[in-house]
């Protein structure tokens, strides 16, 4: 279980930077922060129904943003 810790910082690592490439890429596209909240809470949705591709909400809301 040595390697616990490890796994834990990886990947909240990880969410941080899908939070932040997010964040950043709404900004520029000039998308507002409630607009964004909204794309952010259907691609939850989304994944909880099971009709995403992906298991990540901002991996998935990021794709909407670039399309």
């Amino acid at each position: 279980m040595d390697y616990l810790h490890d796994l834990v910082a990886v990947q909240v690592e990880r969410a941080w930077r899908a939070e932040t490439e997010f964040e950043r890429l709404a900004a520029e596209s000039g998308i507002s922060a409630d607009h964004a909240n909204h794309l952010l809470k259907f691609a939850v949705q989304r994944i909880a129904e099971g009709t995403a591709s992906t298991m990540d909400p901002y991996a998935l809301a990021t794709s909407w943003i670039r399309s």
